[in-house]
């Protein structure tokens, strides 16, 4: 347990350095904290949705319960909606490449994990291109 002072006694400086919600600054305000705050402009937007989705699907990872796994994949669908709206996108156009990538390559039903491929003399050689050409993504097994 964290033991704090009056706010007499000390003051307490958080660095947030992080993208958060509209309405996050007024309800900080409110409980009577002050911030520091900037709005970001397009290209800077981006960058921190990127960060913030990597950030919310740490927290997803670590959910345990069904209802934080519910409000974790709701944070993440939000940002997914902001980056789409960066792009001009909009969800329902998401959607018809969603399906349509389901019906080409499948879901994820089967839950089927590849460990390793191994290309053989006279394969296509279109999919040793794709494996060599992205060497962190698909190490060499040597």
């Amino acid at each position: 347990m964290i033991m704090v002072q009056s706010r007499k006694e000390k003051a307490y400086k958080f660095r947030y350095n992080k993208l958060v919600r509209d309405r996050i600054p007024e309800i900080i305000k409110r409980e009577g904290l002050l911030i520091q705050k900037k709005v970001l402009g397009a290209a800077a937007f981006r960058r921190e949705l990127f960060k913030k989705l990597t950030e919310e699907v740490g927290e997803l990872a670590e959910a345990e319960t069904k209802k934080e796994v519910a409000s974790e994949l709701a944070d993440l669908q939000e940002i997914i909606s902001s980056l789409a709206a960066c792009y001009g996108l909009k969800l329902s156009e998401l959607e018809v490449i969603k399906r349509q990538k389901k019906r080409r390559n499948g879901g994820y039903d089967k839950k089927i994990f590849i460990g390793h491929v191994a290309y053989l003399p006279g394969a296509d050689t279109a999919w040793l291109e794709y494996h060599l050409k992205d060497p962190k993504k698909f190490p060499l097994i040597k």
